[in-house]
């Protein structure tokens, strides 16, 4: 390989004059360097967008209009979080604090309000949503979008142990499916939910869900 002539690089003190470009020399004293992690949010964020999950979030949960931050917001940022690293809840701000605000969908200065507390108080508020038509909006969105085949529905079940003590595990909310102990397949001796999952054979996606007592048969 053969290389042609340069031009030579010319130092006037403050500009680097090379090939016709001219470019402001940095000092190295007055430079700083900021780290982000950016992972995959590039990647979820657009199917997030085409979603529409950020409305349909703010239609159906309601928050406290006196908060810093609609649950909504919240609730992306986990959404997030599971899809990219599955951070616990209580984490939730140490997972945030590296990444840039803009792709968690948040203004800037509101990561410093992102915390775990407000993280269970989203989730809370999406418990009392009203979530069958939340869910079925979704849904229909996700097969509409990304024209999924439902010409084939595959269905299977499995158990969600628990351990402790639930002699009364639905709090306040009648709804809520309870530990029972059950037909367990592999812990006979723990209390359970029972998960049933409906997918779709075309690219094996989420239709539809449901959470029943441990003593479901």
């Amino acid at each position: 390989m053969t290389l042609g002539p340069t031009r030579p690089t010319v130092y006037d003190g403050r500009h680097d004059v090379k090939e016709g470009a001219v470019g402001r020399l940095i000092d190295p004293e007055e430079a700083s360097l900021e780290e982000r992690r950016i992972g995959a949010l590039p990647i979820v964020n657009p199917f997030m967008e085409r979603l529409g999950l950020k409305d349909l979030l703010d239609s159906y949960v309601v928050g406290d209009p006196r908060a810093s931050l609609p649950p909504s917001a919240s609730l992306l940022v986990l959404v997030q979080s599971l899809v990219i690293e599955r951070a616990p809840v209580y984490k939730i701000a140490e997972w945030v604090a590296p990444r840039p605000e803009a792709l968690l969908g948040l203004a800037p200065g509101e990561v410093a309000a992102l915390n775990d507390d407000r993280a269970g108080r989203a989730l809370d508020a999406l418990f009392r949503a009203d979530r069958a038509p939340m869910l079925t909006a979704l849904m229909t969105k996700a097969i509409k979008v990304f024209a999924i085949c439902m010409d084939e529905l595959h269905n299977d079940a499995t158990t969600l142990h628990m351990q402790g003590e639930y002699s009364s595990s639905v709090g306040d909310s009648p709804r809520a499916p309870q530990v029972r102990f059950g037909h367990a397949k592999e812990r006979p001796d723990l209390a359970q939910l029972i998960y049933l999952l409906t997918v779709s054979f075309d690219g094996y996606v989420p239709i539809t869900y449901r959470l029943c007592d441990g003593n479901t048969s």
